[in-house]
């Protein structure tokens, strides 16, 4: 897989030009241990770095390997030249309907008369985690108690590792967008409006109706 494509000669050398380092990223990406939780879909990421830099959206999916399934961790290299260099700030990854039940089931059964059962593009995603493997000798490393370089974790490599969690159901062609550690008041977090389609994702989810006279309250299933 490779980390970064498409790139002109001259796109490269307006990167180096705009102090953009050799440093290089492995993208770690932890499907949840949950039924259902791998997915067949193609799956997306865009890296954020501390300076407001972004690379390019990469593919997280690899040819002829059957990747992000339930429990698994999918692993890419992000190549120097990316776009970015030092902290990631954020991570955006989206996925989208490719091998989706329904629209597999439609297809079947209008060419050759039946369904299929064959492929899910659902997906929980657990985490994303990005090791630094490779920091130039240049770059200025930020004290361990610095607040505006927040790290506590270090990769097998031994460079930083930044850790996104997310620990929900990936919607189809919608944006996640994840801070570091994911973790924020809520009027604090920088993305209320998602937080407000998960709240109300979740009381759908979970509503009780009374289905025998004087019996315990259950779930509503619609």
């Amino acid at each position: 897989m490779r980390g970064c494509c498409g790139f002109t000669k001259k796109w490269i050398m307006n990167l180096k030009a705009n102090g953009a380092s050799n440093t290089q990223y492995r993208v770690h990406v932890v499907t949840g241990d949950r039924r259902g939780a791998g997915t067949d879909a193609n799956v997306h990421i865009i890296l954020h770095d501390k300076l407001g830099r972004s690379t390019l959206p990469l593919s997280l999916n690899k040819v002829f390997r059957n990747d992000n399934e339930r429990g698994s961790t999918t692993s890419m290299d992000v190549k120097a030249d990316c776009g970015i260099a030092g902290p990631v700030d954020k991570v955006e990854v989206w996925r989208d309907n490719f091998a989706d039940l329904t629209i597999f089931g439609t297809i079947t059964e209008f060419f050759i008369g039946r369904r299929t059962k064959r492929g899910s593009s659902a997906w929980f995603l657990d985490r994303i985690e990005v090791e630094e493997i490779d920091t130039p000798e240049e770059e200025e490393q930020p004290p361990e108690n610095d607040n505006n370089h927040v790290t506590v974790h270090r990769g097998s490599s031994g460079g930083r590792l930044w850790v996104f969690p997310l620990q929900r159901w990936v919607e189809a062609h919608r944006h996640y967008e994840i801070r570091l550690h994911d973790i924020f008041l809520p009027q604090h977090d920088p993305y209320p409006e998602g937080r407000q389609k998960d709240l109300y994702a979740k009381r759908q989810e979970y509503r009780y109706e009374q289905k025998v006279e004087h019996g315990p309250a259950q779930v509503t299933f619609t």
